[in-house]
């Protein structure tokens, strides 16, 4: 019986808030249109604020704006002979060749991985040390560059994490 009750109270608070007054529903409507109402949304994109989370409409979250990168990407900045270098300060060899995100220039590596670094962009590099061979750092394993004679390129990732060329 409680059961049936709740029930019934929920479904009489669902019509009370449906029903409510035309002249209300009318009232809301013609604030929406106003002036000062498109002024506050002006800022927002697409429909009735533009978010379909209603905190977000409401003010309470705050909005994610697309980021635009203020710097180039580290990768941008990379030229052939920089030095490249490890987060523990072991070079890792020189660079011989930059190929920029989104390139069809496929890398010499296993496939899968190949096609990973032709999104992000990558780093034919020179290795250096006992046997030896070219090693590929993807774009997004770049921290940053500093210019010089030669440059030097830091690398967010240890060498032994970089791709083996085949």
């Amino acid at each position: 019986m409680r059961l049936v009750a709740a029930a019934r109270e929920i479904t009489a608070g669902a019509r009370a808030r449906i029903a409510r007054p035309a002249r209300l529903r009318h009232e809301r409507a013609a604030a929406a249109h106003s002036p000062a109402a498109a002024q506050r949304t002006a800022h927002r994109p697409g429909p009735v604020g533009g978010s379909g989370f209603p905190a977000a409409r409401a003010g309470i979250l705050p909005r994610m704006q697309p980021q635009t990168p203020t710097e180039p990407l580290p990768i941008a900045t990379v030229t052939v002979g920089m030095t490249v270098v490890d987060p523990a300060g072991q070079e890792a060899g020189t660079v011989t060749a930059v190929q920029m995100p989104g390139t069809d220039v496929r890398p010499d590596v296993v496939a899968g991985v190949a096609e990973d670094l032709m999104v992000t962009g990558y780093l034919r590099i020179d290795g250096t040390g006992l046997l030896s061979n070219d090693v590929y750092a993807g774009g997004d394993q770049l921290r940053d560059t500093v210019e010089g004679e030669p440059g030097v390129v830091n690398l967010r990732v240890p060498r032994e994490d970089l791709h083996r060329a085949t």
